[in-house]
């Protein structure tokens, strides 16, 4: 099957384009030829002619070697094909070859291109030895983490080994998701496939994304995801940072599967530590920034949280916003609250010298109420609260269960997200948005300069002869007031004035 008529019946069928499913086609026919050595990850990764545009010789080969010996777990790549070839639609198969062609292209679409939740089903499959109804938690957060670390490994120009190592060897990531989807299920170590789809949803819509970036980048190395599907793109910052121990940390690997809005290139706005502890520097650095925002906080208690805003911050005594906000606690578990749709108190930006004459607090927050915010930081970073319930977000702890609702910062940062073009964008507002103020300011500065001038004139404070008169008439009998004619007049002989006038 492959003539160009038979292809486009399939790509009527299937959600792959022309090229792709020329690829497909020629990975099914490798796959069939049992003579061949090699992995399955490896047939997939030759079988690809954008491998060796974007890298030479044969270090694609090298890179599913690295990928299959050091990131992923083992015996992945057979079990990932034993999920591919599953018999899952037999009534919409054909039989004998075109039969495993047809199964093998839905396996693969099931992989990412069919929507999240398939991909999410493959993921418990590929965890499950024995087809249980359950599986270890740990085990499933941890394929997704490595999934997203080998889709990275197989199309970067060159692989850095400590940097590598550094992911790989810290587990805080997979012990805080681990953490989050046993409490989601019950504080169990094993979860059901319909509880762990439930959690991904919710918490994490993007974690399907890491199988579906991974088959992506083995089998289409190089080529553009398709529109209408969002690959996992890590977090890169663009400074150091105190809230991730480099910029390689795991904890930034659940960021970006919060919301695709969270994924790609960082810039950092404010740092407390870099910065200084002041509220005005953190408000005149985001004021102008037309883009979505993430703020990060870990507390004198060794929590982090913080907050996802989606809109352009403004000076407000009221909330403003929009229901792609959400708040989360990042660490030492991961949780997510969006907005339920009941109020619309998104988020908050109230500094005292702007509105310091009202009875709101002064600050930053997102959720709740004026006289009680879900999360705030306050005007003076000292008096910052998280608490569990309101009527913007979902209920839950934004610190750890057995932490108060008030917080002491350890750390505070905000950071510009989005990716390369969102971010550059958004700083180009920033700096309109600063000349515009400065522009303002000096008008203003010219409009005083110039009242304070005329006063000068009027009072002799500058040495001037335009109200030289008055000096000369003030103080002598023969000049008096002339009301009528709002001037002064002298008095010339008797009987007889001359009206003086001012101007």
């Amino acid at each position: 099957m492959t003539s160009l008529s038979q292809i486009h019946k399939l790509e009527n069928r299937y959600p792959f384009d022309e090229q792709e499913l020329e690829i497909l086609l020629r990975c099914h026919a490798d796959l069939l030829v049992t003579t061949k050595g090699g992995s399955f990850l490896n047939k997939l990764a030759h079988c690809s002619p954008y491998a060796f545009f974007f890298l030479p010789g044969d270090e694609i080969g090298n890179r599913v070697n690295l990928v299959e010996t050091k990131i992923l777990p083992p015996r992945f790549g057979e079990k990932l094909k034993e999920a591919i070839f599953a018999d899952a639609f037999p009534q919409f198969a054909n039989e004998g070859e075109e039969k495993a062609l047809e199964t093998f292209l839905e396996g693969v679409a099931d992989c990412g291109r069919r929507g999240p939740r398939e991909a999410l089903r493959v993921l418990f499959d590929c965890c499950n030895e024995e087809n249980n109804a359950e599986v270890e938690v740990k085990e499933l957060v941890d394929l997704c983490f490595r999934l997203s670390v080998a889709s990275e490994i197989i199309v970067v120009p060159t692989v850095d080994d400590a940097a590598l190592n550094a992911r790989l060897n810290s587990g805080s990531s997979s012990a805080a998701l681990a953490k989050s989807l046993a409490e989601f299920s019950g504080t169990k170590e094993t979860v059901s496939r319909s509880t762990f789809i439930e959690w991904s949803n919710s918490m994490m819509p993007l974690f399907a994304s890491a199988l579906s970036t991974f088959v992506h980048n083995i089998i289409f190395h190089g080529k553009q995801f398709p529109a209408g599907r969002t690959p996992y793109l890590r977090p890169t910052l663009d400074h150091a940072s105190d809230i991730f121990e480099s910029s390689d940390s795991p904890l930034l690997f659940p960021l970006g599967c919060m919301t695709p809005k969270m994924g790609g290139k960082w810039h950092r706005l404010y740092s407390l530590e870099a910065n200084g502890a002041s509220f005005n520097r953190m408000e005149w650095s985001v004021l102008g920034y037309d883009g979505p925002t993430a703020i990060l906080i870990n507390t004198e208690g060794g929590s982090t949280l913080g907050a996802f805003a989606s809109s352009q911050w403004r000076e407000s005594h009221e909330f403003f916003g929009d229901s792609d906000s959400f708040v989360f606690q990042l660490d030492p578990t991961v949780a997510v609250f969006r907005p339920i749709g009941k109020d619309s108190n998104y988020m908050y930006c109230n500094p005292s010298w702007a509105h310091g004459n009202d009875t709101h607090p002064h600050g930053m927050g997102f959720g709740g109420t004026l006289d009680s915010p879900r999360l705030f930081i306050s005007e003076d970073f000292n008096t910052c609260m998280a608490g569990y319930l309101d009527s913007t977000y979902q209920q839950g702890d934004l610190l750890p269960k057995e932490a108060l609702e008030k917080f002491q910062i350890k750390a505070l940062e905000v950071w510009g997200v989005g990716g390369d073009e969102v971010v550059s964008k958004a700083l180009s507002a920033r700096d309109e948005h600063r000349e515009m103020t400065d522009s303002i300011i000096y008008k203003s500065r010219v409009i005083v300069d110039k009242s304070g001038f005329l006063g000068d004139l009027q009072s002799g404070l500058i040495d001037t002869k335009v109200y030289q008169h008055r000096d000369q008439t003030r103080g002598r009998a023969e000049f008096t007031v002339d009301e009528a004619h709002h001037g002064y007049k002298l008095e010339r002989k008797e009987g007889e004035t001359v009206p003086f006038p001012l101007h």
